[in-house]
């Protein structure tokens, strides 16, 4: 069709209108995909595939175990999707999207060997990202059996604190793969993938500390895959998270220095009970903390001796986050602590946390002016040492 000047607008526009839509509709067409693979050995009786969904895997198909190795899948997709094949522990992910045609070969045992990929190229770099992370993961864990082996040694406490250095070490490594992964793929659902994976208990990547790269995703996913399970349910996550940091740029601004520090009531040891604002007119150093830290011992000690050299001018408060009264006063004892202790026993629930905006990091310090107005928010003895040895002298 030609235009000319007598073509009307509103024609003009509806063609652009059907032209657009059927643009939609090529990203969103249905088809099938299928996944070649060739594995050599794993010790399941059948090789297993599943589709990833953000709350749960869902088995699509089964193969049992041939002696040629080479297993064929189809399936009908309607959108991309995350799924992995399993035949025991280990796992091979996939990244497929409707029409894919993927070739695969493990001959690693237990499918935890090197894959290799045609068809995927997504596939393929996540893969390799995650046999790089396994790899450091691997290393955690027999640091784990060292430390529970180790338990009963007496110089257990360094032996604990030289595992952790070599954790922290292990887990920047995890971290630097992970954001160096992100960066290269932002625009594969393998990102999802990437940016929840965990060493140990612990979140590789923080939501809140690392917002921008988060947000970077979200947007990727949006882009690409906006009625993805996975994008809608990583966008709806990551809308909670800037709610949280919305409410904690307003907690900041309520514990800035020169704002009325909140008062609380808790109890000592003995039950007596002790308030903030029963100190009013000294200087206060406010320590949260938790007996069951591992790896705090030297801070502990830093802050026995600070305390030895300027309690006489500083009152020392300690807010034990605790769950077990006996396990708090024997480290209480042990580290010589000599100062005001106090604790709710409510763990992660006492109402000081959200009071202090604490967040998931201890130690936090504050110190408390003479007025009873905030002086400053610290992380650690090494921060608030010439703070405190300075107003010590006032």
């Amino acid at each position: 069709m030609k235009f000319n000047s007598n073509t009307p607008l509103l024609s003009i526009v509806l063609l652009f209108l059907l032209a657009l839509s059927a643009c939609n509709t090529k990203q969103k067409q249905e088809g099938p995909a299928t996944i070649n693979a060739k594995i050599s050995q794993f010790p399941g009786k059948y090789l297993y595939l599943a589709e990833v969904s953000p709350d749960k895997f869902t088995p699509i198909d089964s193969l049992p175990v041939n002696p040629e190795g080479t297993y064929k899948f189809s399936i009908n997709l309607t959108s991309s999707g995350i799924y992995f094949l399993q035949g025991g522990p280990g796992r091979i992910i996939l990244i497929v999207h409707p029409g894919s045609n993927i070739e695969l070969s493990s001959s690693g045992d237990d499918m935890q060997g090197s894959v290799k990929f045609t068809g995927s190229e997504e596939s393929q770099k996540l893969n390799d990202y995650l046999i790089s992370f396994d790899k450091e993961k691997e290393v955690i864990g027999q640091l784990g059996l060292a430390l529970e082996k180790g338990k009963d040694r007496k110089d257990y406490s360094a032996l604990r604190d030289s595992i952790a250095n070599v954790y922290k070490s292990l887990f920047e490594t995890q971290r630097e793969l992970t954001i160096k992964y992100l960066k290269s793929n932002l625009t594969s659902l393998g990102s999802i993938i990437a940016i929840n994976q965990r060493s140990g208990p612990n979140p590789v990547l923080d939501p809140i500390k690392d917002i921008k790269l988060f947000t970077s995703v979200d947007s990727s996913m949006m882009t690409n895959f906006k009625d993805n399970q996975h994008a809608v349910y990583f966008n709806k996550s990551l809308s909670e998270v800037k709610k949280k940091i919305a409410e904690n740029k307003l907690n900041d601004e309520r514990l800035a220095p020169g704002k009325i520090a909140p008062n609380f009531t808790m109890s000592q040891a003995d039950g007596k009970n002790i308030s903030l604002s029963d100190f009013l007119g000294n200087t206060i150093l406010l320590q949260f903390w938790g007996s069951w830290q591992e790896g705090q011992q030297n801070e502990w000690t830093a802050l026995r001796k600070l305390h030895d050299e300027t309690g006489s001018k500083i009152k020392f408060i300690s807010i034990g986050l605790e769950h077990n009264e006996k396990q708090w006063m024997e480290v209480i004892t042990k580290y010589k602590m000599n100062w005001y202790h106090l604790s709710d026993f409510k763990y992660d629930s006492s109402p000081v946390i959200s009071m202090y905006n604490l967040g998931n990091q201890l130690p936090v310090y504050f110190i408390i002016a003479k007025d009873g107005t905030i002086y400053g928010k610290y992380t650690s003895v090494k921060d608030i040492e010439p703070e405190i040895k300075r107003l010590s002298k006032m």
